[in-house]
């Protein structure tokens, strides 16, 4: 389980909302897990938020389902809009959502349709009418991973109002 360490800008919370909103719309997201011995890896996938779980697939084997494996706990950071500017000083404006949680092999064959159509959805509706058939073609040697979180943070640094 993992233990919340406070945020030390509080000021740039997101409320729960628009955290779940930036979730919800992100694009793609970092998977950080760590190896048996210890060695993290970060890897950018693409993602569902689904009755509150976070769902990705992969290969059924490979160093990523290693690590969970070894070590279920994990972290998954999106970022939202960023922008680079200059506000009295350099910075960049940002949004970001960082949630942690416990990652879990999907073996429930409706569970893992239903993590598939809606990653189909996100990505590509569209093109909904391939949805079943490519699913199909595919599931056998696909890997659906949940990750339920424990702890979900948003952040931003938005425009200041101050005029100079």
């Amino acid at each position: 389980m993992h233990t919340p360490v406070p945020m030390r800008r509080r000021d740039r919370a997101l409320p729960a909302d628009e955290t779940l909103a930036l979730l919800q719309a992100g694009e793609y997201g970092i998977l950080a897990t760590a190896s048996a011995a210890g060695l993290p890896l970060a890897t950018p996938l693409s993602y569902v938020l689904l009755d509150g779980a976070l769902y990705f697939h992969c290969a059924k084997t490979g160093q990523k389902l290693d690590n969970l494996a070894a070590q279920p706990a994990v972290c998954f950071c999106v970022v939202g809009a960023t922008r680079p500017v200059y506000d009295d000083n350099f910075t960049t404006l940002y949004e970001s959502v960082v949630v942690h949680g416990t990652a879990a092999l999907v073996q429930d064959a409706t569970e893992k349709y239903r993590a598939l159509a809606a990653l189909c959805q996100k990505y590509l509706p569209a093109h909904m009418h391939h949805a079943e058939a490519d699913i199909a073609g595919s599931f056998s040697v696909t890997q659906v991973v949940r990750i339920a979180p424990e702890e979900i943070t948003g952040k931003a640094k938005r425009p200041s109002t101050h005029t100079t």
